[in-house]
């Protein structure tokens, strides 16, 4: 009886493993040689669904990536495309200046307040203040 409860905790473990493998597999995102290479894949003949089992994607990301490329003649994605940035460029670079101003002791709220930037969110002032650092730039 207890060989039996062993052997079912394995198989059920061994399929648990499976699925998680399965789902990791399934929100990669695709470079662009990957893309190329599946839209080539698809060209020649190949369904959705193999293509999509071999890059571990779904089958509809694989028809979208088609039809784009169909539309377009490229597979990368359009300039442009996604959320547009709340804040401008000239309101980036003075949110920056005051953080140099005093980078010992920043107030996001003091920063959002004194720019006037209303419809600016305290994070988004913290996301900028993120990218200016992440790109090697010293306060």
């Amino acid at each position: 009886m207890r060989a039996k409860k062993e052997d079912r905790d394995e198989v059920v473990e061994a399929f648990v493993q499976e699925v998680v493998a399965n789902l990791k597999g399934k929100r990669k995102n695709l470079t662009s040689s990957d893309r190329e290479r599946m839209v080539n894949l698809f060209t020649q003949g190949f369904s959705y669904s193999l293509i999509a089992r071999e890059y571990g994607v779904f089958p509809s990301t694989v028809l979208r990536l088609v039809q784009k490329f169909k539309c377009t003649g490229s597979s990368e994605r359009l300039s442009g495309s996604g959320r547009r940035r709340k804040t401008t460029a000239k309101e980036d670079s003075l949110i920056v200046k005051e953080v140099r101003k005093n980078h010992h002791r920043v107030a996001v709220h003091r920063i959002r307040k004194d720019l006037e930037l209303e419809k600016v969110s305290c994070q988004t002032i913290r996301r900028r203040i993120t990218e200016f650092k992440r790109q090697g730039s010293h306060l």
